[in-house]
């Protein structure tokens, strides 16, 4: 468990808005509309890994990082997080020790 001094990054937590609210492009594509439901979380943030791999000829990378925060409802895999201006996907969710205070976030951001 971390302690509260250690929680010195600020973090934006973001859920999908409404399902009616889905934009479509000029070719048809849907991308989902987000909100912000907590902003001005305080985490501590640990990087994981970093990876480069080739995706159509074309050299992409992944990190993934954890955040820890206090326990927050309604953030699951659907929700993403800003931090330090980039977009992370939420990945997984754990409880630590299912007691509901802490909550550790699993993010990846593709680059």
């Amino acid at each position: 468990m971390v302690r509260n001094a250690a929680r010195r990054h600020i973090i934006t937590l973001q859920n999908p808005a409404s399902s009616t609210a889905q934009t479509t492009d000029d070719y048809g594509g849907i991308s989902k509309t987000y909100e912000t439901a907590y902003s001005h979380v305080h985490a501590a943030v640990t990087p994981v890994n970093g990876r480069e791999f080739l995706f159509g000829k074309q050299v992409k990378s992944e990190s993934t990082l954890f955040f820890d925060i206090r326990w927050i409802t309604g953030i699951d895999t659907d929700s993403r997080i800003v931090y330090e201006g980039q977009t992370y996907n939420v990945v997984d969710t754990t409880d630590v020790e299912q007691k509901r205070k802490t909550l550790i976030i699993e993010a990846k951001v593709n680059v």
